[in-house]
């Protein structure tokens, strides 16, 4: 039996992460029953809900809005962990391990060096310990810094396999490291409805789910011209709310695990109820993506921000409306072959959208399609298991 570590962002509280992990560990075992997976998160949580970082590093980024000094602090900050993270939870995961797989999610972006820095340290324990590794179905930011390039440089080089999520990847990652060999597969998370079967009597689905985000973060994505105000983002989600009711749809507000978004889902809900919308109900906050996509369950159509609820939805057959605030987003619609399903969040038309969703409303997720979404994730395992992890 061989046994193999499994790397990501693995006990995020983003269930898209959660999801991506539980979705290529899934497909591993499909393909080699006798393998044995060890979870390894790269931010140094040991379950879900353990934080990866403690509370005096968001005080520190607290401090300042500098992208270079936020940079610095995660170089502090990953010196003085680098013993606990390497010695106490990466090691003894890596010392029994035959392989390693770094997996999924964004994770090959320069968030202020946080994600080139684990990565980097992660790669090095591996090759000190002579455990080769793989990339598998990540996706690649927009911009990296030169030292973010010069960390991740040898991590790329050295790996055995890399695939990426999306043509999007492909063409950045061509940009920062030409000539490095990559396939273009898909994200894990589509097999997400296999890994978390439904087991009760399924639901009538006979509402709209809207993905809430708080503005933070997509304001962290935009030019400063188009960033939003408090007033703005909220103003913004009321419009959409009333053209879907104006036309006698049921709402209901979800999120997919950070509580910044539940945050202003709740803000949002209470004031469409102080506007007399009674056709609004908020989902409670879920704890597993298991939670998530049973409440997914009832919606008749998605209408997402964050690219795992468009995903998720995907995988289980409902249709989605994506709401473009990151590239990534629309990237995802361009591979399905759906970009008019993708509407831009900044100058959005809202009337777009709302007929969009009545046309759509219902309407399946193609299952001819999801099922070549499925074979292009379990690419990402057939690359594996070609550089060595077949069954014996």
């Amino acid at each position: 039996m061989k046994t193999i570590a499994l790397a990501g962002e693995t006990y995020s509280r983003n269930l898209g992460d959660q999801a991506i992990h539980a979705s290529l560990a899934y497909i591993l075992k499909q393909q080699n029953a006798s393998l044995k997976i060890l979870p390894l998160d790269i931010s140094g949580r040991q379950g879900a809900d353990s934080p990866g970082k403690n509370r005096a590093f968001y005080l520190l980024r607290a401090i300042t809005s500098s992208n270079s000094l936020h940079s610095l602090v995660n170089i502090v900050f990953h010196s003085l962990q680098k013993s606990r993270q390497q010695m106490r939870m990466w090691s003894p995961v890596l010392e029994g391990s035959d392989q390693l797989v770094i997996g999924g999610g964004q994770l090959l972006m320069d968030n202020n060096l946080d994600f080139p820095l684990k990565l980097s340290g992660l790669a090095s324990l591996a090759g000190e310990r002579g455990i080769p590794y793989h990339i598998s179905a990540c996706g690649v930011g927009r911009t990296w810094s030169r030292f973010a390039n010069r960390l991740f440089q040898p991590v790329l080089v050295n790996a055995k396999s890399v695939t990426l999520r999306d043509e999007l990847s492909r063409s950045r990652l061509d940009h920062f490291i030409p000539s490095l060999q990559t396939s273009v597969t898909f994200d894990p998370a589509i097999l997400a409805a296999e890994v978390y079967p439904d087991l009760q009597k399924k639901v009538f689905a006979d509402r709209i789910g809207l993905g809430i985000m708080c503005r933070e973060d997509v304001n962290s994505h935009l030019l400063p011209a188009q960033r939003y105000s408090t007033n703005a983002w909220l103003d913004l989600w009321l419009g959409v709310l009333f053209g879907l009711l104006k036309e006698n749809l049921v709402v209901e507000l979800f999120t997919t695990g950070s509580s910044k978004d539940m945050h202003f889902a709740q803000s949002l809900f209470y004031e469409a109820h102080a506007h007399g919308w009674n056709g609004v109900t908020l989902a409670g906050g879920q704890t597993g993506p298991g939670e998530l996509m049973a409440s997914m369950r009832n919606y008749s159509l998605i209408i997402a921000t964050r690219l795992h609820a468009s995903i998720l939805a995907n995988s289980l057959g409902i249709s989605s409306l994506g709401l473009n605030w990151d590239e990534k987003v629309r990237a995802y619609y361009g591979e399905t072959g759906l970009t008019d399903r993708c509407f831009n969040l900044v100058g959005l038309q809202i009337s777009g959208v709302v007929r969009a969703a009545c046309d759509l409303n219902r309407q399946p997720f193609s299952s001819t399609l999801l099922a070549q979404l499925k074979d292009r994730a379990r690419e990402n395992v057939y690359v594996i298991i070609g550089k060595g992890l077949k069954d014996h």
